[in-house]
């Protein structure tokens, strides 16, 4: 699969120059962690954000809206070695976080190879940016490689 740059304070994949902060590609952080002058925004600022997001993903479960924020701003390594009171408490599992983040990458629509591929599936887009003839994405991978099913592109 492709290295895809996520932001450091919560995770969040920077995909296109928009999603990183002040749009400087350069930055290790998104839009939504940092303050107007680029500064990052507090553990707790951050938290609540995440905690708004997952809320809307999850039915509007405030609480296990928490335990998915707590699991994830604690795996990285940004917040490590900091006192953050808001990251400590009750967590989901492993197990439970990466079928949760599985499932939102396949409605998300967005392929990890960066292109509006839509397919969900973990197919040779995804892994290297080339299709085969095994892949299952739709027309609209775009990965136009030369001899993709997808695209039925013949550079």
């Amino acid at each position: 699969m492709k290295f895809m740059k996520q932001c450091q304070a919560c995770g969040m994949p920077l995909m296109k120059k928009e999603d990183f902060s002040q749009g400087d590609e350069t930055s290790n952080f998104c839009l939504y962690c940092t303050n107007e002058d680029g500064s990052v925004k507090t553990c707790e600022e951050v938290f609540n954000g995440g905690v708004a997001y997952f809320k809307e993903v999850l039915d509007n479960d405030e609480e296990l809206a928490k335990r998915v924020v707590r699991k994830n701003m604690s795996t990285l390594e940004y917040w490590k070695d900091k006192d953050n009171a808001c990251l400590n408490g009750d967590m989901i599992t492993d197990q439970e976080f990466a079928e949760l983040m599985e499932k939102l990458s396949k409605e998300d629509g967005d392929c990890c190879c960066g292109e509006d591929c839509d397919c969900g599936d973990d197919c040779e887009c995804c892994k290297d940016g080339k299709c085969d003839e095994d892949c299952k994405c739709d027309e609209d991978c775009k990965c136009h490689e030369a001899g993709c099913k997808c695209c039925e592109t013949d550079k």
